[in-house]
């Protein structure tokens, strides 16, 4: 697919959330900016071209959904469309927030469109990796789907707007591996020698410094001489916490101007060279406003109608958990009725059994293929290419791409798009991942939904 102004606007379109011409359209509209959806995917289409004026004005409104996370993006969609670069005024006017740098390399794509109610943490956390005087490592710590990786994703792109550090490094704990037809766990020890490998291969290491012998003594010496910013992401699939981060405060080093950043499910407390900062539950008024946001952006805007009572059982189930907002209204969309949703929900006592309510509604309404398709993007930690998706799956690509939609509806996956279809990437919430593997393991083979108790 050429790369052409149309292909930059819908890439755009659908990192804002929209996944059609006429709810971006209708989005616009709300937002004092009138325009067709047929307009829409003329522009799209490359069939007709936006006056200058009209392209900025919806640029800006897809810039507040984060459909760009640094001004160098728009400047290339500009340039792609043979428009001139923004002048001084136009960016006060039009992108105010977004930060000038390129994105940063090695940091993954944005989780969110909108980070809601997570400010004071986002500061507080930003804030002592800024300090020259606080502890090197710093712990984010809370329960699965409470928006830790989300909260952390947003740290980093606040922090490295400073020169504190000269680059960011990321990594995530693997912890399930896709063999023949089963799922397997990694050895806790594994897991952390990968993230090492990782990390050194984003520095640049050359070879001999990545053998296993070396390595460590290679990352040591350039986390110590140099400003890193280490970001370790699901800490919670290791179970030797303290080994680990002994060895990471032990790698940095006592006058390293390096910093650790850490996710975990589980608080580490007991070191003094750390700091850990529990994410909690959305406030009500989050709650509430991330409903509002996530109704909008996915069509179920009969739900803003739902009675107040609905409202407040709905914060008083999830306590705020964002996943389980985002997968309640998922459930909304599939025509599960609210008060059954909500029923079922407050028989759960424990996380586990919060999601084990939420999802398996979601797995059972899911075709064959679609769970076939659920089950094999849960065998990987990372992201999968089409092709690796569909062989892990066992389905044909004419399933797939019958597949993907009914997934993407569902809030069960996320595609990152490119200009290339065999180079998108398709992957899965890590709470999700944990549901299929937990919850319904052996269920790839395609059992019948009704053969599974949900306990």
């Amino acid at each position: 697919m050429a790369d052409t102004l149309g292909t930059h606007l819908r890439t755009a379109r659908q990192r804002a959330g929209f996944d059609s011409y006429s709810r971006l359209a209708d989005y616009l509209s709300r937002s004092g900016f009138t325009v067709s959806s047929d307009a829409v995917g003329n522009y799209e289409r490359d069939a007709r071209r936006p006056h200058r004026a009209d392209l900025l004005r919806i640029l800006s409104i897809l810039a507040t959904l984060n459909a760009w996370t640094h001004l160098a993006d728009v400047q290339t969609l500009l340039d792609v469309g043979e428009y001139d670069p923004l002048t001084p005024d136009e960016i006060d006017t039009h992108f105010p927030d977004l930060p000038q740098d390129r994105p940063l390399p090695h940091v993954p794509v944005q989780p969110y469109h909108r980070l809601v109610g997570r400010d004071e943490i986002v500061q507080t956390v930003s804030d002592h990796l800024l300090a020259h005087d606080a502890p090197r490592m710093i712990v984010i710590s809370g329960l699965g789907g409470i928006g830790k990786t989300a909260v952390a994703h947003a740290v980093v792109r606040r922090v490295m707007t400073q020169p504190r550090f000269e680059a960011a490094l990321w990594q995530s704990v693997k912890s399930e591996e896709f063999i023949s037809t089963s799922i397997s766990r990694r050895q806790a020890i594994t897991s952390l020698g990968e993230a090492l490998l990782g990390y050194g291969r984003q520095i640049g290491l050359p070879e001999d410094a990545l053998q296993s012998n070396r390595l460590e003594a290679a990352l040591k010496q350039e986390w110590q001489s140099r400003a890193y910013l280490i970001v370790l992401d699901n800490l919670e699939t290791l179970p030797a916490l303290a080994h680990v981060t002994r060895e990471l405060h032990h790698l940095t080093g006592g006058s390293s101007r390096s910093r650790v950043l850490i996710t975990s499910r589980k608080r580490i407390v007991d070191e003094p060279y750390l700091i850990d900062h529990q994410v909690r539950g959305l406030s009500e008024p989050a709650t509430y406003e991330l409903l509002r946001d996530e109704a909008e952006q996915r069509g179920a805007t009969s739900l803003l109608e739902a009675e107040a009572r609905l409202w407040q059982q709905i914060y008083t189930v999830t306590g705020g958990m964002p996943l389980a907002i985002k997968l309640i209204v998922s459930q909304y969309l599939l025509g599960i009725p609210l008060d059954e949703t909500l029923e079922r929900l407050t028989r759960a006592v424990d996380e586990e059994a919060l999601y084990r309510f939420i999802y398996f509604d979601l797995w059972t309404r899911l075709p064959l293929n679609a769970q076939k398709l659920l089950v094999g993007a849960a065998s990987a930690s990372n992201a999968l290419l089409r092709g690796m998706l569909i062989e892990a799956s066992e389905v044909t690509p004419e399933a797939f791409s019958a597949a993907v939609p009914e997934l993407v509806r569902a809030s069960l996956m996320e595609v990152r798009h490119h200009p290339s279809a065999e180079r998108q990437r398709y992957e899965i919430h890590p709470i999700t991942r944990w549901f299929v593997n937990s919850v319904l393991h052996g269920l790839w083979r395609g059992d019948p939904p009704s053969a599974v108790s949900d306990g």
